[in-house]
């Protein structure tokens, strides 16, 4: 009877363990090489200053859907980080920017709760609830830039 009830547990519990690869997937994150030094000034270490970052362009991308196992790939999703300042009546802000490829980052987010359309045009953005709060954003709001 404990053998039955700990392999039912263990196929349950990979049961949801696959579920939340299905969920949240499996991410594989690719950064850019960097070259930093760690420093020391007056006692105080400075660590993670960036000296040079070569930049990763959509053909490494495109690279990444030739590997060995890409059958197994679901998603890759590049990103654009940047920060921009925003301003909309009183409110002035800087805030994050992070430009993606729609359909595959929608097919990484599947957790996300969105008001309205998932953004598919180069024109469009997301705006998160408080940026939308504070520059008076409804859905389908269309802004023109400054």
């Amino acid at each position: 009877m404990n053998l039955i009830n700990i392999s039912l547990y263990s196929l349950k519990r990979q049961k949801e363990i696959a579920d939340e690869f299905d969920e949240f997937g499996a991410n594989i994150v690719i950064t850019p090489k960097t070259d930093s030094l760690s420093l020391s000034y007056g006692g105080i270490n400075l660590s993670g200053i960036v000296t040079s970052m070569e930049e990763i362009n959509l053909i490494d991308v495109e690279k990444i859907r030739s590997i060995e196992n890409s059958a197994n790939i679901s998603a890759v999703s590049p990103k654009l980080i940047g920060v921009g300042q925003v301003k909309s009546g009183d409110f002035e802000s800087e805030v994050l920017l992070v430009g993606v490829i729609s359909e595959e980052e929608r097919k990484l987010k599947t957790w996300w709760d969105i008001e309205g359309e998932f953004p598919i045009g180069n024109d469009e953005i997301l705006a998160g609830r408080e940026v939308a709060d504070k520059l008076n954003l409804d859905i389908g709001s269309c802004r023109k830039p400054d």
